[in-house]
């Protein structure tokens, strides 16, 4: 995954649940620029003063790789504490000649990007907004880019309604030919950035009622159904292969260190959008295994992976996912969903483990081990690691649960998924069960 960080800057007067409904001032941007990689001080038609800035830009683009890695936190740090209004002649002046600047159509936020570029290792996209509501503090992030570009291709910027009458602030950023940054809502970007980056429950709350709300906008969007959502880092976003089914999902930790989860299940049902919000109750669920689940009873984790089965004119969807929990254990989950009028429901009777059905599995372990939960296409199996304590005595207590260097998959045939123990994954032939 690629890295994209949130350096200083305040946001708290942009977090609200709609743009700005005043859109006479500015219709949307776009702009460019040429020559990208240049150290010219000449802008807006006459020979300048290099700004702070400009001054700290050159620099950085002057050192090698391993000096640009250890430059970089301090630049962007600079970036964060820059008071210069971008409304203001001075602020607008003081943009090194290689960054794109643009405002959004309603003139309440401004935004400019940059690439800087590495000798061997991958460039990075830098960005940054500011508030005209809120002067004096810059928001700065970066991303790796995972391809190479040439020192000529031209940047561009947008900033545009996401849609016509849209309060979906789009962004985009083009290097040459590539899209290399894509945000349908920007205002969501900044809300998950504030949600990082605090350190209070209430605060996190209030970000998190935030980001619920604009996210339930934005996926309500039907032109925006199949678009990835990839540069929503701090959000899982998954989308079944028949286009049918879409899954967001997220963790919030509290200052106890428990976490609490969040999301959303959105369907095409009859060509129509309908948008569910997920509310998580797994702490309060008894036997999760054989409990018949809806959105607003969920056991709630984030989801990683998402697979499709059809048997019998039926559809069916699993999903993998990981529940951090709490301070001592965590949980791995295999998740079943099927549509049934309209409405999805959590839990299909059709995990079949030692000749009984389950409807999801559910496994604890131990915050100092990992467990490995993931779909092999080669061999056509969720395989897992089999989970046991550290020591006899301290069975069912799942904190001391890990691996055992031993291996479990599930085998889907015939609408359900075959539990089979003790799998070699270099040669996944079904082995007798273990005797312990």
């Amino acid at each position: 995954m690629a890295s994209d960080s949130l350096s200083g800057g305040a946001v708290d007067t942009w977090l609200r649940t709609g743009a700005s409904k005043e859109r006479g001032k500015r219709s949307g941007t776009e702009v460019d620029s040429r020559g990208l990689g240049g150290d010219s001080v000449s802008g807006h038609g006459q020979t300048k003063l290099l700004s702070d800035w400009e001054k700290e830009w050159m620099q950085l683009k002057q050192d090698n790789d391993a000096e640009k890695n250890f430059t970089l936190p301090a630049f962007l740090n600079f970036l964060a504490s820059w008071n210069a209004s971008p409304w203001t002649e001075e602020g607008t002046g003081a943009l090194p000649v290689d960054w794109v600047s643009a405002y959004s159509p309603d003139n309440a936020l401004w935004v400019a990007v940059a690439v800087l570029r590495y000798q061997n290792d991958d460039n990075r996209l830098l960005w940054v907004v500011a508030s005209k509501e809120q002067p004096g503090a810059l928001s700065v992030f970066n991303k790796k880019l995972s391809f190479k570009s040439s020192a000529t291709d031209v940047l561009k910027l947008r900033l545009s309604e996401a849609e016509p009458e849209s309060d979906l602030l789009l962004m985009q950023v083009h290097l040459g030919n590539q899209l290399i940054f894509d945000l349908p809502d920007l205002h969501l970007r900044l809300f998950t950035a504030a949600l990082v980056a605090s350190d209070k429950d209430v605060d996190r709350e209030k970000y998190n009622q935030l980001l619920l709300a604009r996210m339930e906008l934005l996926l309500g969007s039907e032109a925006l159904f199949t678009h990835p959502f990839a540069d929503y880092e701090q959000l899982s976003v998954l989308l079944s292969p028949d286009e049918q089914l879409k899954v967001v999902s997220w963790n919030v930790q509290g200052q106890d260190f428990y976490n609490r989860f969040y999301g959303f299940v959105a369907l095409r049902v009859k060509d129509k959008l309908r948008v569910f919000r997920l509310n998580d109750q797994y702490r309060n669920i008894k036997n999760p295994e054989t409990a018949v689940l809806n959105p607003n009873r969920w056991y709630g984790a984030v989801y990683y992976e998402v697979l499709e089965h059809k048997y019998r004119g039926s559809v069916f969807y699993t999903l993998l996912g990981y529940n951090a929990h709490g301070p001592f254990s965590k949980i791995r989950v295999v998740e079943t969903i099927e549509v049934i009028k309209g409405q999805p429901r959590f839990g299909v009777l059709m995990i079949e483990v030692d000749g009984r059905l389950r409807r999801r599995l559910v496994y604890e372990y131990s915050q100092r081990a990992n467990m490995l939960l993931r779909y092999d296409a080669q061999q056509a199996m969720i395989v897992m690691d089999n989970l046991a304590p550290s020591e006899q005595y301290l069975q069912n207590d799942f904190r001391y649960y890990g691996p055992d260097f031993t291996h479990n998959a599930l085998r889907f045939e015939k609408g359900k998924w075959l539990y089979l123990p003790d799998v070699d994954l270099r040669n996944p032939a079904e082995r007798p069960p273990r005797r312990n």
